[in-house]
């Protein structure tokens, strides 16, 4: 497996001999570097050099997150090196896009690189660089309250070295699973944006530089409490002082430990949503806890509920059967 920065997800590999491995239109860097692509090439792959280092400059200077920004880098570092001696234009981007379905990579991952490539293109004066792409509605995961459990109990059971993060790793997913929070949203949460007084954590500028509040529940309260005096945390600490790959792990080793499958950090976030639809919550409520900006986003939770209490349904048939045996005598 190999971590996709640009889209923040994991797949397998790519087949050997990267981007170039299968032939697609002009040569590789690597042939240009050694000549293949004589002195025009050359002339090109510097020019090319200095402009994506030019752009590279100025997404400092624009008003996006950082993690945009380095998105948006990693993309076009992929695209730059895919080019070689070719010049960035729609047409090479497109080709470029096109060269990534034949990977290994998601349609979303693909479009996380169209919308890196989209405002490289308008800053190199093509404004009009726009493709459509299909809608994909995917289904997350269920995952029970039986699987987090086990999650939980699998952490605590563990004497090995990781005996002394039980407290962290514990918290993570307990931080993860009763406020839904986003993954990069820990791992940037301080100490200062926890209240006890009120008991709520407020998440600043979260996906779409939304701010947003989330209340403590009774079970995440005193464990939070807990780690941040025995770890000494001020207000200005990081409450987790963790990357978001790291993050990761924890959570996928943990899982893989317990027997589950399909389970990472975001499925956490699924849980919560899932869990409060189960427990009566309204739509509303949980569209606001979770910081999406359509209700539409939110409503894709819906369609897990039933799968999951088709057995509790199948109770009325039994009740409806005993009827007409009641009505037969």
């Amino acid at each position: 497996m190999y971590y996709n920065p640009c889209s923040e997800s994991f797949y397998p590999e790519p087949q050997q001999g990267g981007l170039h491995a299968r032939g697609f239109p002009g040569p590789s860097p690597n042939d240009i570097l050694s000549g293949g692509g004589g002195g025009g090439a050359m002339a090109v792959l510097s020019e090319n050099i200095a402009t994506f280092h030019g752009y590279f400059t100025d997404l400092q200077t624009r008003d996006l997150a950082p993690s945009t920004v380095a998105k948006y880098t990693q993309c076009l570092k992929s695209y730059q090196e895919w080019l070689g001696d070719r010049e960035p234009t729609p047409e090479t981007a497109s080709f470029f896009l096109a060269h990534l379905r034949q990977e290994p990579y998601a349609s979303a991952s693909i479009r996380a690189y169209y919308h890196a490539l989209k405002p490289f293109l308008k800053y190199l004066g093509y404004a009009d660089f726009s493709l459509k792409f299909r809608k994909e509605y995917r289904l997350p995961t269920y995952h029970s309250k039986v699987e987090v459990d086990a999650l939980l109990t699998v952490i605590e059971g563990h004497g090995d070295r990781r005996a002394k993060l039980k407290a962290r790793d514990y918290l993570i997913v307990l931080m993860l699973a009763h406020t839904g929070m986003r993954r990069g949203e820990l791992i940037r949460l301080t100490v200062r944006r926890i209240n006890f007084h009120n008991n709520s954590i407020l998440i600043v500028q979260g996906k779409g530089r939304k701010d947003r509040v989330i209340p403590i529940s009774k079970t995440l309260r005193q464990p939070l409490r807990e780690y941040i005096t025995a770890n000494r945390l001020t207000a200005k600490d990081r409450l987790f002082k963790l990357s978001s790959h790291h993050i990761y792990y924890i959570i996928t080793d943990y899982a893989n430990l317990a027997g589950l499958h399909d389970f990472h950090p975001h499925s956490l976030r699924h849980y919560f949503a899932t869990r409060l639809l189960e427990l009566g919550a309204s739509l509303k409520a949980i569209q606001e806890l979770l910081g999406h900006s359509s209700i539409e986003t939110t409503a894709i939770y819906l369609n897990l509920i039933p799968k999951h209490l088709e057995g509790t349904i199948q109770l009325l048939d039994k009740n409806f059967a005993g009827r007409e045996q009641d009505e037969a005598v």
